[in-house]
């Protein structure tokens, strides 16, 4: 018998090599899910609980291990398992069995002679003591236990440098000087940036963005202060447009460097606090440590969010602007507790999955950057001071519910919803529909009133996509619902987006994709957004298309979708472009070669440098050419 101590319980254990697995008779804690099928003497199958992990105590060390629970078993069984994590030896002698536990093996060390010290404990006695001892066992070394005597007559040692040598100096690089526990900016670096003239071609922009950025952790909301510097300095080869925000600029940012405060030096000893604003698409913040009652600042941070970030609302785009920065502060924090104070609840808005507004990926990389951190808190605070980016000191100022400010966050118009009017004057069903036939793109566009009737149909110019007849329909619809309380049905999810989403994207980010190019259907989209406003009260709902059933909804949306492909049949007649005006350059230029054969065919040249044919017709020259023709 062997005596084990489980979860703290004394348990006596029959050892026995015959199964793979130990059991007890009784669980001692909670089961586990697993079960596991056990043949028995008689040879009648049967299913066996497992436990969770318990703690077993073996003498010379504590394992985790899980047991089979079998209540029909007459002791507890020491099987395989254990014997093995034991390291136990059983041998049968004439006295009888012998169970022996193997002792725990010795590790060796070895350790160079010239690292011994390393092993050594350290010395008790102070420095001081030790110094004292030195003088008195070598007081011939000192000049303090010994004066000078026949020295005092010597000539100085003079070390006279090679040729080749430089005496050690501190290299000037354009960082902070490190005193007194302040970081602050030298006088020197800070008149080179000012003596920088006004840029003349974006390369001299660019050139002053670095030169200035590289001290941007002194200036508060660097990225947006910036942002017209770096606008301009976009559209490729395109001449520099230096406008009257650019020189404000210039000379704002020259500005930041001469009141440039000074910042503490981080100690990773003491947490770090983070507050985060945002505005016009820009994140701001300052990175805080406490010395005492004060907040002092160790760096300011900005930077400026994508595309897709700066269509969201004010709340959202507050999300993207924490995530940045505490990316960019962990840089600096190296880990540390970091507390993170913004005026909007972020942590509540990251745990109701705002997937309207968020995708799956992107929600995903917030929460694991910001709500999976154990070191991270967060607090909301009414509002941040513009200069310093620290808490305002009104306390009266209310903080809004975000999750309530998001709901009620609508594409274009407030008042609309998905939900159906009661008492509604009309109901219209809208569709669009396109094909491709024999390499032609046909498309059409209708709508049907609850009565199934064709309140309007139309063919549309041949290459037009099905989103565009969508958004067209449903623009119709909005304008014939003009001054009247209207639902509108439509099956496309597009035009359904556009209406209730993607109206407040496109105002606040512009009509860019996430890549900052032009959207498609610029013209429609923005007609749909203008039109929305004109019904009394409009409700524009989503349902399911070319579905079966004798619903109202479904056979009034399939009318619709069977008048739209009706409508891609009838003729869109001409389309007339209106061309402007060729006008011929006031000196033309011809080539060398050109001027040449012209010469040989005796042509004649007139005013402005014109030829002339014998014919009385002008020669134009190729590039010309091709502009009219």
């Amino acid at each position: 018998m062997v005596t084990l101590e489980i979860g703290g319980t004394d348990v006596q254990f029959l050892v026995d090599t015959g199964t793979a697995h130990s059991d007890l008779k009784t669980p001692l804690g909670t089961f586990s899910s697993l079960k596991s099928s056990i043949t028995g003497a008689t040879g009648q199958s049967a299913s066996y609980p497992w436990t969770t992990k318990r703690t077993v105590n073996l003498g010379k060390g504590t394992v985790t291990h899980s047991f089979l629970v079998i209540l029909e078993c007459p002791y507890p069984l020491l099987e395989r398992d254990l014997l093995q994590k034991l390291g136990a030896v059983i041998s049968f002698e004439p006295e009888g069995g012998i169970l022996e536990l193997k002792p725990p093996s010795a590790i060796m060390v070895m350790v160079p002679l010239e690292d011994e010290f390393k092993l050594l404990k350290e010395g008790t006695e102070p420095p001081e003591q030790k110094w004292d001892y030195l003088q008195k066992r070598f007081p011939l070394v000192c000049a303090e236990t010994n004066s000078p005597g026949l020295a005092k007559h010597h000539a100085p040692v003079v070390v006279q440098l090679l040729a080749s040598a430089t005496p050690a100096r501190v290299w000037q690089y354009p960082l902070w000087l490190e005193a007194k526990g302040k970081r602050r900016l030298t006088e020197s670096r800070v008149s080179t940036i000012l003596q920088i003239p006004k840029p003349g071609p974006k390369k001299q922009v660019s050139e002053f963005l670095g030169a200035v950025g590289y001290w941007r952790i002194w200036i508060p909301g660097f990225a947006e202060i910036a942002k017209p510097l770096h606008e301009a300095t976009a559209g490729g080869n395109t001449p520099l447009q230096w406008t009257e925000a650019c020189q404000q600029t210039f000379q704002l940012l020259k500005t930041a460097l001469t009141s440039a405060p000074a910042l503490a030096l981080p100690h990773l000893n003491k947490p770090f606090t983070l507050y985060v604003t945002e505005k016009n698409g820009v994140a701001k913040g300052v990175i805080t440590q406490l010395l005492g009652p004060w907040k002092r600042p160790v760096t300011y941070l900005s930077k400026k969010l994508d595309l897709v970030a700066r269509g969201w609302p004010t709340c959202l785009r507050t999300i993207a602007a924490a995530a940045a920065l505490t990316s960019e502060a962990d840089k600096l924090t190296f880990g540390q507790d970091l507390t993170l104070i913004t005026p909007h609840a972020i942590e509540p808005l990251l745990n109701s999955s705002p997937s309207k507004w968020l995708s799956n990926a992107r929600l995903l990389q917030y929460q694991g950057l910001l709500l999976e951190q154990p070191r991270i808190k967060f607090a909301t605070t009414t509002g941040l001071n513009p200069p310093t980016l620290l808490p305002e000191s009104d306390e009266q100022m209310p903080i809004h519910d975000c999750l309530e400010t998001l709901a009620n966050s609508r594409g274009g118009r407030p008042d609309l919803t998905d939900q159906a009017l009661p008492h509604a004057e009309i109901t219209f069903y809208t569709d669009g529909y396109s094909f491709v036939r024999d390499g032609v793109r046909y498309a059409g566009a209708a709508m049907v009133n609850q009565d199934q009737q064709v309140e309007w149909e139309q063919g549309l110019p041949q290459g037009t996509s099905a989103q565009r007849a969508e958004l067209i329909a449903l623009t119709k619809a909005l304008k014939l619902g003009k001054g009247k309380r209207i639902n509108i049905f439509t099956d496309s999810r597009y035009a359904f987006a556009t209406a209730h989403v993607h109206g407040e994207i496109y105002q606040n980010r512009g009509l860019l994709t996430s890549k900052g190019k032009e959207i498609k259907n610029k013209t429609e989209i923005l007609t749909l957004l203008q039109a929305i406003w004109l019904p009394q009260e409009v409700v524009i709902i989503h349902c399911h298309g070319h579905q079966k059933g004798s619903s109202p909804e479904v056979i009034e949306n399939n009318a619709a979708d069977q008048a739209a492909r009706q409508a891609t049949q009838k003729s869109v007649g001409k389309q007339m472009v209106l061309l402007p005006t060729p006008v011929l350059p006031e000196k033309p230029k011809y080539t060398d070669k050109k001027i040449t054969e012209m010469n040989r065919r005796c042509w004649t040249r007139k005013r402005h440098g014109w030829w002339m044919t014998k014919a009385g017709k002008t020669v134009l020259p190729a590039t010309v050419a091709d502009t009219l023709l």
